[in-house]
């Protein structure tokens, strides 16, 4: 009776460690200064030892999850359209965290502009 004893506490015991997990997640919301989110932006997450890439996008609501990310330190890089690029260092990830970034993106000077030369045609109502 004891060595099944034994084999049903090892196989609880090796079930447990099997759930633990040396990864980390990433989350958050990019938005610009008045808080209207950004969809689409590119996001990518650079572990600093290894030089590996993770790259995601935000959401049509501008959230965004980067999972699955090895323990260590990080740079996010968030880029978008009209605005200036988000860099942020220094991001230290540990075993089963749960990071929450959000991205405050800031309007960038851009060297392009739209000239309209049409004029409008007034609404006729009847």
């Amino acid at each position: 009776m004891r060595p099944f004893s034994l084999f049903v506490f090892l196989l609880l015991v090796s079930g447990a460690a099997f759930g633990q997990t040396a990864n980390a997640t990433i989350t958050g919301t990019v938005a610009d200064q008045t808080g209207a989110v950004i969809a689409n932006a590119p996001i990518e997450a650079r572990h600093v030892d290894t030089g590996a890439l993770f790259l995601a996008a935000t959401t049509e609501t501008g959230n965004y999850t980067i999972g699955q990310l090895p323990i260590g330190r990080y740079e996010v890089t968030v880029s978008a359209p009209g605005f200036k690029t988000f860099n942020r260092q220094g991001l230290n990830l540990v075993a089963a965290q749960v990071l929450r970034l959000d991205i405050p993106m800031e309007v960038g000077s851009t060297q392009e502009s739209v000239t309209i030369t049409a004029d409008a045609t007034l609404l006729k109502t009847e």
